[in-house]
């Protein structure tokens, strides 16, 4: 899958999303408020909320 296709996977929270933040050892996500993948990362384990406003949110992944 080239970049774009991997983009699409995780903001579209498509099947094997998270696998794609996994493999790329993405350690942090800026998305917008109201985008789908804003609301699985509320929902993860693997994910905290570190900042918030009307306009995005970041997200930090979680060590173990």
């Amino acid at each position: 899958m080239d970049f774009l296709q991997l983009y699409g996977k995780v903001r579209d929270v498509r099947p094997g999303w998270d696998r794609v933040l996994d493999a790329e050892h993405v350690t942090h996500v800026m998305i917008g408020t109201e985008e789908a993948l804003a609301q699985a990362l509320r929902l993860s384990p693997q994910w905290r909320l570190v900042r918030a406003d009307h306009v995005a949110l970041i997200f930090e992944r979680r060590t173990p």
